[in-house]
């Protein structure tokens, strides 16, 4: 145990003295991830204006029996909304069917707008509103102005968007909690075995009176650590500038639903993940014969994550619980793990599959990787 201690206290200092490891592993993920955040947000305000500039042909309204045909027709001419007569209209909105419905009282000159109270469409009611005044606006005259209309607007009960509830609450928060690690974790690797064979100092790391799986440990801790202190910085700043945003990215609210032991049970499976992280890009590391060959290895490594994120995001859209497949399988089980979490459906057992399976695989990757660090004729070889 002292001498993995010695190796990882040696590799700590050596990558700390290097300004350009350090900015690549601490530094970089963040400017990466707050570049992000601001962009996403500038881009969810044009698409919000986009959106309103829009026009509202496509929606279709519930109204109730009190339209008449007439009523209708004029209704869909001037505001370009389409209606449909519900038996039950109030029905219709809670289904998500649609998004507002309308009642009529022609005695009273009232038109009672029902507004979802889930997700209310500001430019539905826009154009509803707008519609209104230009109806009034043609009962100007001293005759008819005793049948101009006054709109009273109320909230009913809406369907909540299960998919939007689910990608807020998983998507932001898993890209930084799966990505951070590898990209952080890489200058560290890269530079610890790939780097050292290249200098030619590996002879002298070999010449240690420590057993390869030691040696191999010691600098395997050294990549977490450092990984695990990229996540801490990242995700801190990113969560700190969510305020400053318009349309902020990150949902952590399902989080605070969890009992205590899941949330013990996630902060194992996040310092598994980084182990996991670093195992597999020290393997790398180990495995190529050169600085410029394990960089080239980690570019489809990187992309691994974010795959898997889209896939489950967009791929399992509307489910709220996943297979067990997915707890098994090494990098999707922590995604899975969130994804569950945000939809409030994660359960015990599969959060002790992810642990499991992560652990699992880092034993392994050390197996094979220190078997491969063991063997001189390839660490020497150039």
């Amino acid at each position: 145990m002292k001498a993995i201690w010695l190796i990882f206290k040696k590799e700590i200092l050596e990558q700390f003295r290097d300004r350009k490891t350090i900015f690549n592993a601490l530094l970089l993920p963040v400017l990466m991830w707050v570049g992000i955040a601001f962009a996403t947000d500038r881009f969810a305000g044009d698409s919000s204006n986009f959106s309103q500039s829009d026009t509202s042909l496509d929606y279709k309204v519930a109204v109730t029996s009190a339209w008449s045909k007439t009523d209708q027709d004029q209704f869909t001419k001037m505001s370009g909304i389409k209606t449909y007569i519900a038996k039950d209209p109030a029905k219709e909105v809670k289904e998500g069917k649609s998004n507002v419905y309308i009642d009529l009282d022609k005695n009273t000159k009232q038109m009672k707008l029902y507004v979802s109270d889930k997700e209310p469409n500001p430019v539905l009611i826009t154009q509803i509103e707008n519609y209104v005044y230009k109806l009034n606006q043609s009962k100007l005259s001293p005759k008819e102005s005793k049948n101009q209309f006054k709109l009273i607007t109320s909230k009913t009960q809406g369907k909540e968007n299960t998919f939007l509830k689910i990608y807020q609450g998983f998507a932001m928060f898993n890209i930084i909690i799966a990505m951070t690690p590898l990209i952080a974790g890489s200058a560290i690797a890269t530079d610890a075995i790939a780097g050292e064979r290249e200098r030619g100092t590996i002879r002298s790391i070999l010449s240690l009176p420590f057993s390869a799986t030691t040696i191999w440990s010691g600098k395997w801790l050294a990549v977490c650590f450092y990984s695990a202190l990229s996540v801490i910085i990242s995700f801190s700043i990113y969560s700190g500038i969510q305020p400053l945003l318009k349309n902020p990215t990150l949902n952590i609210s399902w989080l605070k639903a969890l009992p205590i032991h899941f949330h013990i049970g996630l902060v194992i499976l996040l310092l598994l993940y980084i182990g996991m992280c670093a195992a597999l890009l020290l393997f790398v590391s180990t495995f190529a014969k050169s600085y410029k060959e394990a960089q080239g290895y980690y570019t489809p490594v990187l992309l691994v994550p974010g795959g898997i994120t889209f896939y489950i995001g967009f791929g399992m859209q509307g489910q709220e619980t996943l297979s067990h497949t997915f707890f098994f399988i090494p990098f999707s089980n922590i995604q899975s793990v969130v994804y569950e979490g945000a939809a409030q459906s994660l359960t015990f057992s599969h959060l002790l599959l992810a642990i499991g399976s992560s652990f699992v695989f880092i034993v392994l990757m050390i197996w094979i990787s220190a078997s491969l660090f063991k063997q001189p004729k390839r660490m020497l070889a150039n």
